[in-house]
């Protein structure tokens, strides 16, 4: 058990954390709607979608910060907040899917909103699905093109909620101060994605003084 827990602290700490942010996010819903999971005046229909943000973001920032200190410390962190991202949109689409108000199409005028979370989805459900050992043998090379695609199921969702935010009273999530907050993950979103190409990977992985440990493997992900 003491060997278990000295291997797999980052997931049990990410984990845990995840479980209260739950647990507040409950705490914080009015009594009248609180028992009532799939209305999406609920909050956690807002909060599902952000966390879901916020955890994939955090998954994505693990290999630059890799790369700026030279620590393999955030490798174990990567997975486990990839598929705790991936919980947190499966809360929040299935609040949408099964609220007992009516046709989704009908519902929300906009198909855009449709169209690009349910892209999103799909492409977050194809990574959390291969994210284990025996399918990263038996899809080889093809594993890391496949997860490379995160960047672009992050462009989708974050750009999906952005739209949702400024898409009216009944579906916004927060209005003007949301669409700002969105806006900034959209910013940290590309700038994660600059720093995995090359030439700047490189650049920093020569000049940052947070460096310890210049062998890394940085072949995963």
């Amino acid at each position: 058990m003491e060997k278990f827990f000295s291997r797999h602290w980052q997931t049990l700490v990410i984990c845990s954390v995840a479980l209260l942010i739950l647990w507040l996010i409950y705490i914080a819903a009015p009594a009248n709607i609180r028992f009532n999971p799939w209305s999406i005046d609920n909050p956690f229909f807002v909060q599902s979608g952000k966390w879901a943000i916020r955890f994939l973001l955090i998954s994505l920032a693990c290999t630059p910060l890799v790369t700026l200190t030279g620590t393999s410390f955030w490798i174990k962190v990567r997975k486990p907040a990839g598929l705790i991202a991936f919980g947190f949109a499966v809360i929040h689409a299935s609040m949408q899917l099964f609220n007992g108000e009516g046709n989704l199409w009908e519902r929300i005028s906009d198909p855009r909103l449709i169209l690009l979370g349910v892209l999103g989805f799909i492409i977050l459900a194809s990574l959390a699905a291969t994210s284990f050992k025996f399918t990263m043998r038996w899809l080889g090379k093809r594993w890391k093109q496949l997860h490379r695609l995160v960047y672009v199921a992050g462009l989708l969702v974050i750009t999906h909620s952005i739209l949702a935010a400024m898409h009216g009273k009944r579906y916004e999530i927060g209005g003007k101060a949301s669409s700002r907050e969105l806006g900034i993950y959209l910013v940290i979103l590309i700038l994660l994605l600059l720093l995995r190409l090359p030439p700047i990977r490189d650049f920093v992985k020569k000049n940052s003084p947070l460096r310890r440990n210049n062998n890394i493997n940085l072949t995963i992900g």
